[in-house]
């Protein structure tokens, strides 16, 4: 009995879970929320820059580990301390208005592009 419970609890989760999927933020979705009036959509749009920048964080140091090679790894930003969320919120909004087909593409691209402009390492 407690194995007929088990396998029919597994199987209800395997088929409730099979058809989760992320959607992808574009650049026209991060816009959205940059230009919203609704505070909460301007934080998930600066934690989904603030990502970004997590994630080269963690690209720079599997570099240097020599986990990755220079040569295989993008440009890296370096806004940490010099920019707080308003900055680099504007960094992106000009970069999708500069350059419109970023808005068709992930907003991770139009995020890369706007840092590595405005806050490059030396």
């Amino acid at each position: 009995m407690r194995t007929r419970y088990k396998a029919a609890a597994a199987a209800f989760l395997f088929a409730t879970t099979i058809g989760a999927h992320a959607e992808i933020t574009t650049g026209a979705k991060l816009q959205e929320w940059l230009s919203s009036n609704d505070g909460a959509l301007h934080l998930a749009a600066t934690m989904y820059i603030v990502g970004v920048l997590d994630d080269d964080g963690v690209l720079q140091a599997a570099e240097m580990k020599g986990l990755m090679k220079p040569d295989q790894a993008p440009r890296h930003l370096c806004a940490s301390g010099k920019a707080k969320g308003p900055e680099l919120q504007q960094s992106v909004v000009r970069m999708l208005n500069e350059r419109p087909e970023l808005k068709r593409m992930p907003a991770v691209l139009a995020v890369r592009a706007a840092l590595a402009r405005d806050y490059p390492c030396s």
